[in-house]
């Protein structure tokens, strides 16, 4: 006869038990099994779908290396985080493998042994270079270049294989110029935006503010790298811009410009701003009243104790001096 031994799930190990049978004629025998349980092999991981999935098995010595970054575009100074996939795909045990990537600053990782089939999975836990800060001052695009290599055990020539990713910056640009930056009381001002996409990917929803000059998300639309759009404050705001203040302050305008992109389901926003200060000029001792203007005066005349207080209107052009 036959028996069925079926262990606990997820059990792995050795289980003993012992099991009786009995013949036609009553007689019994008693034997005691042991048995030796091996765990599920673990599945061979695949990148999600991202770069590909796992390799298909080659009947010759092989190796193959898949690189994903969990992010596609970013701004300066987020994170990426680099896992690799590096499987054993051909016909013989793979030895001394190791990895490179020049970018990330990998060189000749050791990797170990591989068994045919195998799949390693290397995270930043594994090689801290993994985890890779996108600063302003490395180069743009982020392209990578992962090199894998190992030694065939049967004396074969070695193998490798590289795979490489791409990470664009999402980069926008605002400068602020200024027709005038000392302005008198009651002058316009007009002022140009510069907006730029310094990126590596196009950008959408691109607006521009400037809540003290009265611009508050004003829609500049999308922008191509490299592309630029230049708007004054007068467009931007409907109207011509005074500055509401008095003499001897100062007006700053702050503007910033917001452009994102949508990839993979998440939406990755950039954000610049700048400043710009214009001056009011102090009022002088001495002012021109121009003809037909009318305004309030104190006449004081030195050494008569007479004073007159009243309106005068200019016929021509006169200097009115305070007189202390």
């Amino acid at each position: 006869g036959t028996f069925t031994y079926t262990p606990a799930s997820g059990f792995s190990g050795t289980d003993t038990f012992t099991y009786t049978i009995e013949d036609a004629d009553g007689e019994t025998s008693t034997a005691t099994v042991t048995i030796t349980v091996t765990a599920a092999p673990t599945p061979t991981p695949t990148p999600s779908g991202v770069l590909g999935d796992t390799p298909e098995p080659v009947d010759a010595p092989s190796i193959h290396i898949t690189a994903v970054p969990n992010k596609t575009v970013v701004v300066y100074g987020e994170t990426v985080d680099y896992v690799l996939y590096i499987t054993n795909n051909g016909n013989t045990d793979l030895e001394n493998v190791t990895v490179s990537d020049a970018v990330l600053g990998i060189s000749d990782y050791v990797v170990g042994d591989l068994r045919i089939g195998e799949t390693r999975v290397l995270r930043s836990s594994d090689i801290p270079q993994l985890s890779y800060v996108v600063l302003p001052t490395v180069a743009v695009p982020v392209l990578t270049d992962s090199v894998v290599n190992g030694i065939p055990t049967n004396g074969a020539s070695a193998v490798t294989s590289r795979d490489d990713t791409r990470v664009d910056i999402i980069n926008i640009v605002i400068t602020v110029t200024s027709d005038k930056t000392t302005i008198s009381k009651g002058d316009s001002v007009t002022l140009t935006y510069r907006v730029t996409n310094e990126g590596t990917t196009d950008m959408t929803n691109v607006v521009l503010s400037d809540p003290n000059i009265g611009i508050v998300n004003y829609p500049i639309g999308s922008l191509r790298v490299g592309e630029s759009v230049t708007v004054t404050s007068t467009v931007a705001r409907g109207s011509v811009f005074v500055p509401p203040a008095s003499s001897g302050s100062s007006v700053s305008s702050t503007p910033s410009a917001t452009g994102s992109v949508a990839t993979e389901g998440v939406t990755v926003t950039s954000t610049s701003s700048t400043n710009l200060i214009i001056t009011i000029r102090t009022t002088s001792g001495t002012d021109i009243v121009k003809t037909g203007e009318s305004n309030d005066v104190l006449i004081r005349i030195v050494s008569v104790a007479l004073m007159a207080i009243g309106t005068l209107t200019i016929v021509g052009v006169l200097r009115k001096k305070r007189l202390s």
